[in-house]
C-alpha cells in the first residue's frame, strides 16, 4: 500500500511557532488521512509517534503499518494552514525514499512531539503551503 506524496510541496518556509517544552510524552495515536500531493485521499488510519519511529496503521488494515525510523527522516513540518503533516524519509526508511502527507487536526501537535524527541528546535522544521 503505497502512501508516497509524488511531489515536494511548492515552497518552505521555516516554522514560527516554537516548540513548547514537553514533558516525557506516552506514545499517543492521531487519527489522520494520508493525502496525495492534490490532497486526496489515500488512506484513513493513525499516525503513532514514539520516542525511536513514527508509525501509520492502516484503518481498515491494522494489520499492516508504514514506519518510518526517527534516524531515516530527512525532515518534516505542517503546512501554513496547519492541518497537514509531511515528513521526508531518507532511502534508508523501510519503505524507502520519498514524502509523506497525512491530513489531521493535531499535524502541529505532532511536529512538536517529533521535535520533542529528535531534540530538534522548530527552526530545523519545515513549514509548506
Amino acid at each position: 500500500m503505497a502512501v508516497v506524496m509524488t511531489t515536494q510541496p511548492q515552497s518552505l518556509h521555516l516554522g514560527a511557532a516554537p516548540a513548547s517544552s514537553l514533558p516525557f510524552l506516552p506514545s499517543k495515536l492521531f487519527k489522520v488521512k494520508n493525502v496525495d500531493d492534490k490532497g486526496r485521499i489515500i488512506h484513513l488510519g493513525y499516525l503513532e509517534i514514539t520516542d525511536t519511529d513514527v508509525v501509520f496503521t492502516y484503518e481498515h488494515y491494522p494489520s499492516d503499518v508504514s514506519k518510518w525510523p526517527l534516524t531515516a527522516i530527512r525532515k518534516y513540518g505542517v503546512n501554513l494552514d496547519g492541518d497537514i503533516f509531511a515528513l521526508e524519509a531518507g532511502r534508508r526508511a523501510p519503505t524507502g525514499e520519498g514524502l509523506y502527507a497525512f491530513r489531521t487536526e493535531n499535524a502541529l501537535e505532532i511536529r512538536q512531539r517529533l521535535d520533542y524527541y529528535t531534540g530538534a528546535s522548530s527552526d530545523s522544521a519545515w513549514q509548506f503551503s
